[in-house]
């Protein structure tokens, strides 16, 4: 049921896109701003997070700061 397979990394070198977790929904209005909700029915996308770096669509680094957030292409 999952619309993406995602692998978290550590390294923002690395990665796909830099994520910043918003704590408010109505905050979350870019590509790389996200707000996890606990609740799946409230969701806009599924996503599968998976340990293997390989079997992944792309990858993630949550950053603390919202201004970095960005996607790469």
């Amino acid at each position: 049921m999952a619309s993406h397979i995602v692998f978290v990394g550590e390294e923002e070198a690395f990665a796909d896109m830099v994520v910043f977790r918003e704590s408010n929904k109505l905050f979350a209005d870019a590509p790389a701003i996200w707000y996890i909700t606990p609740n799946k029915a409230f969701a806009d996308h599924i996503l599968y997070v998976t340990d293997q770096r390989h079997l992944a669509d792309f990858t993630v680094h949550f950053t603390d700061v919202r201004a970095i957030a960005t996607c790469r292409d």
